[in-house]
């Protein structure tokens, strides 16, 4: 009789461990997943602000802001088509000669800068159309045709550009993108304007949720994310107006981050994008066009790795072929990546891709304040991606397993 208890007690324990592990590692590949992302973010800044005191000075945050538009902004391009389940290598290149020709345009040949900036962002959508086309018409892979379309950028940028082979940007609206800080007042109303926003799409999230679960708490659902948003918001800005002020890019990468992550959370669209990443056959027999889908995928990226190249330009000053940076390609997948989102698609949010790309902009940042060599900053980069690939292949296997 003991003999059965004791086994029944084990058979239970061993129930409890199987029940709590499958939970932590599906919270872990599911909702949970920038948790660890956050604890190594801070431990970064921790230990960069020990050894560098003027690592967290007001002056430095906000360059740091600013440094990390690029990353940020060329990691939701691509978190884009890894959310299907493609990749896009072209990015370096396709943002740059889009970034050519808005330059050549206003420039050069003297076009309006609202103009040129436009056919520059209808460049990247184009290209990207091309990408989605040929990738889902041809089932040939995503890498191999966006490595050629990378080629034919390159030779793209090199028959525009003048015999100088660089573009200067100096003094014109391009400039602005990132020269342009706001003043304190319109920081703060900025701030009030997103929280309202915030709070009227929480809102409506508590009023279709009420109809199935009249228990639902108004004060989660809408009141607390509202405070939450007003405290942090009206933080950064008072740490960036210590030092000049909030960059008019850093507002546009926010802008950018939330309107994502709507089209994502409150459209069927997005819907749609996340069903693809996760089974494309499955989603195909429902009837639903994939292919379509895909390609718009790709066009939204191909738009946001054209503004990219043209935030690139303004810190630079310039366009030129040297603009075409690994760098520009190795920081967006690591910030895609760190910030949650699958190779295999299907996973992550865009707040995550901010996360990923704080962890990539303050370890160069850091690394470059401490005297460290390019050489240094490139094997950390790469590390750094390697064990973000490494983790999300080992949470994918495990979570399998145990279901």
């Amino acid at each position: 009789m003991d003999i059965k208890r004791e086994s029944v007690i084990v058979r239970n324990e061993e129930s409890i461990d199987t029940g709590f592990k499958t939970r932590f590692m599906h919270g872990l590949g599911g909702k949970y997943r920038n948790v660890p992302v956050i604890f190594a973010l801070i431990l970064i800044i921790a230990a960069f602000s020990i050894v560098e005191p003027t690592y967290l000075s007001a002056r430095n945050i906000n360059n740091l802001s600013i440094q990390i538009v690029n990353i940020t902004i060329g990691g939701l391009g691509l978190f884009m088509v890894i959310l299907v389940g493609k990749i896009d290598l072209s990015i370096a290149s396709m943002a740059v000669a889009c970034t050519t020709i808005a330059a050549t345009l206003n420039v050069i040949w003297g076009w309006n800068i609202v103009i040129s900036v436009a056919i520059a962002l209808l460049s990247g959508c184009f290209f990207g159309c091309m990408h989605g086309l040929i990738i889902t018409k041809t089932k040939m892979p995503a890498f191999i045709v966006t490595l050629a379309a990378s080629m034919i950028y390159n030779g793209l940028i090199l028959l525009i550009l003048p015999t100088t082979m660089q573009i200067s940007i100096s003094g014109t609206p391009i400039e602005v993108i990132t020269a342009f800080f706001l003043p304190p007042v319109w920081s703060y109303l900025i701030v009030v304007i997103f929280a309202c926003i915030i709070f009227l799409l929480s809102f409506q999230r508590f009023w279709q949720a009420k109809r199935y679960n009249p228990e639902c708490s108004l004060f989660k659902m809408a009141i607390m994310p509202f405070i939450i948003t007003v405290a942090i918001c009206s933080f950064m800005v008072f740490v960036f107006n210590l030092h000049r002020g909030l960059n008019l890019a850093v507002l546009i990468m926010f802008v950018l981050i939330a309107a994502i992550h709507y089209l994502l959370t409150q459209t069927k669209l997005g819907v749609h994008m996340y069903a693809i990443g996760g089974n494309e056959d499955a989603v195909r027999r429902t009837g639903i066009n994939v292919d379509k889908r895909i390609i718009i995928n790709f066009m939204i990226a191909g738009s946001i790795f054209a503004f990219n190249g043209l935030v690139l330009a303004s810190r630079v000053r310039s366009v030129s072929a040297e603009s075409v940076s690994p760098d520009l390609m190795g920081n967006a997948v690591a910030a895609a990546v760190l910030g949650g989102a699958s190779l295999r698609g299907g996973v992550g949010r865009p707040v995550g891709v901010l996360i990923g790309g704080l962890i990539i902009g303050s370890m160069i940042n850091g690394l470059h304040l401490i005297g460290a060599s390019q050489a240094v900053r490139s094997i950390a980069i790469g590390t750094i991606v390697i064990i973000a690939i490494f983790f999300d292949s080992v949470i994918i296997k495990l979570s399998k397993a145990d279901r």
